[in-house]
């Protein structure tokens, strides 16, 4: 599965890979096209959303093939869905 996280110019590339390596422990994250990038196993995901306590984000994976998550509330080390909230969102998928 891929992770993706867009960085705006407003936003400091650092703290947002500090966060998203908080949060998707052991992940390496890398910059490309002005996005941080990183892969993590399905089993590893599903395991972080039972860790968090967040049921209805494998249901969105399963019924969409991404889901994308709150940049926000991912700073406060939880998952939850974006609802286009003005910082962006965390985009995490399935790839085929």
């Amino acid at each position: 599965m891929k992770i993706e996280c867009e960085v705006r110019p407003t936003e400091d590339k650092e703290k947002l890979k500090k966060m998203l390596s908080a949060v998707f422990k052991g992940v390496k994250f890398k910059e490309e096209q002005g996005k941080i990038t990183g892969e993590i196993s399905e089993k590893d995901f599903l395991s972080l959303c039972e860790e968090k306590q967040t049921l209805i984000i494998p249901q969105m994976l399963e019924e969409n093939k991404e889901v994308r998550l709150s940049k926000l509330a991912l700073f406060a080390g939880k998952l939850v869905p974006d609802e286009d909230f003005p910082l962006g969102a965390v985009v995490v998928k399935k790839e085929n």
